[in-house]
């Protein structure tokens, strides 16, 4: 009868050039995804397709001061001026107060990333001394 086998280690083939590589892709695609969603929330804060948007107040603007030089001494023109600088006041509060929820959103998510990588990294440390104590390599 046969003696049988007896394993005295466990080795895993890797190509580490590989697997280096394969993280670093991961992180780029993950940097690229987190781009586009901050993007896509940013870009809605400039989206003119319903309603008074950055562009169509500063035109407004411009062009009510335009006007308004025809004849400095209307007073319906220099209404219309002070009407335009004041919706331009408007969109630009309601623009910079959308960015600020933005970067409030980024600040939030960016402090998850940060708690749940520290979590992995201390899961990943209490295992690597889990096998140092079991005498592993």
């Amino acid at each position: 009868m046969g003696s049988g086998v007896q394993v005295d280690r466990i080795a895993r083939a890797t190509d580490f050039i590989l697997g280096a590589r394969r993280v670093e892709q991961q992180g780029i695609a993950f940097e690229a995804k987190t781009e586009r969603r901050a993007l896509d929330g940013i870009q809605g804060l400039f989206d003119e397709s319903n309603r008074l948007g950055m562009r169509e107040a500063v035109d407004q603007f411009f062009d009510s001061l335009v006007t308004a030089t025809s004849d400095p001494s209307d007073r319906g023109q220099r209404m219309n001026v002070l009407a335009a600088a004041s919706q331009l006041g408007r969109t630009l509060h309601t623009t910079a107060a959308g960015l600020d929820d933005q970067i409030k959103t980024f600040d939030t998510q960016l402090l998850g990333y940060a708690t749940e990588i520290n979590n992995q990294l201390a899961e990943v440390a209490d295992l690597n001394k889990r096998i140092r104590i079991s005498g592993g390599d």
